[in-house]
């Protein structure tokens, strides 16, 4: 099952999935055993709406798991990269839709404009906002962009500038259009279509993905993006930075950054792709050793993994990651999986 196919069955009842991926050609069972970040920042992430699961653990235990049933089960498939269990059955969150959106994308002169005044203005209630940043095909400079979307009761539309309100942007090139819900939750399914027919499946994709806390997102951001290469990009990357509130995001296994270092937590995704031919695997080898080089710099400034990248880790760097959790997980793991049968790619044992 697709997230695209509950977007539409649950539309058609009038109804939306709160906190919802960006991309929509994803599993289910996929996106909850990893976390999933939504494009809205005030409706925590994808595993924090679930009701109720339904697993297969590593001894074959078909089990339906809950927050009062099961727990320790429960919360460790949901972000927790299937070491214990595959999901197998999911009881989702769904509440009303507002039909009618309007998402307005908005081109910036540069990297400063964007990195002065985002942490400090997040966008406000039912409204999402992220920032972009890709290298348009033939161009040789960097394109910035803010993009925010806001659905609204019919005949109450809101005006261009409530979705730029709190930024203090100087005079902007913008895009605006109207469109439907689920038109909007298909907009990257529609843009990863045309890339795939442009051999995107043949392309190397080393992605950097990794949360930062609010203290750390411009410094971090602002050096990233003051060193970037055409190569970090590729014809076909771009750069995604989401905000998100931290108490929102309430799954034990979905590791964030302290909550001492603030309210905000930013994911900050560089999502490189290689030109075509790739003549070498010396460019996945520059990637990797680049991807940890960064991720070493975000970790020293209380940054975590969200493990959706390219990015070499060993056991120590797991045990890391998972922190104060570690021993939970090593008790539910020693439980559920004991052979040690599910998962075994990432390394985590």
């Amino acid at each position: 099952m697709l997230w695209r196919d509950v977007v539409r069955a649950a539309f058609a009842k009038g109804l939306r999935r709160p906190g919802l991926t960006g991309y929509t050609g994803l599993s289910v069972g996929g996106v909850l055993s990893v976390g999933g970040c939504p494009t809205s920042n005030d409706e925590g992430a994808v595993v924090d709406r679930v009701r109720e699961l339904t697993v297969v653990t590593g001894k074959g235990d078909v089990v339906r798991c809950s927050a009062t049933h099961s727990r320790d089960l429960f919360e460790a498939a949901l972000g927790g990269l299937g070491q214990a269990a595959i999901i197998v059955r999911a009881r989702l969150d769904l509440v009303p839709a507002r039909a009618d959106g309007t998402h307005l994308s908005a081109a910036l002169p540069g990297r400063e404009v964007v990195l002065q005044r985002l942490p400090h203005a997040r966008a406000p209630r039912r409204m999402r906002r992220r920032l972009d940043v890709c290298m348009p095909p033939g161009s040789t400079t960097f394109l910035y962009q803010i993009n925010a979307t806001v659905f609204f009761d019919p005949g109450a539309p809101p005006h261009d500038r409530h979705l730029m309100r709190g930024l203090r942007l100087p005079a902007i090139a913008a895009v605006h259009l109207d469109l439907d819900y689920v038109t909007y939750t298909q907009f990257v399914d529609t843009q990863a279509v045309a890339l795939q027919l442009a051999l995107w499946d043949r392309l190397v994709k080393p992605w950097f993905d990794v949360w930062l806390p609010e203290p750390a997102v411009e410094p971090f951001v602002t050096d990233i993006l003051g060193h970037l290469t055409p190569e970090d990009l590729g014809p076909t990357g771009f750069i995604l930075l989401f905000a998100q509130r931290r108490s929102k995001l309430t799954r034990p296994f979905m590791r964030l950054p302290a909550p001492e270092l603030g309210e905000w937590v930013y994911l900050f995704d560089v999502l490189s792709a290689s030109a075509l031919p790739v003549t070498s695997r010396s460019y996945a080898r520059r990637m990797l050793d680049r991807n940890r080089r960064w991720f070493e710099r975000a970790r020293d400034l209380g940054g975590t993994r969200y493990p959706m990248g390219a990015l070499e880790f060993d056991h120590d760097d797991w045990a890391q990651r998972y922190g104060d959790q570690w021993p939970r997980l090593r008790r539910i793991k020693r439980r559920y999986d004991p052979a040690g049968i599910l998962t075994p790619g990432p390394g985590i044992f």
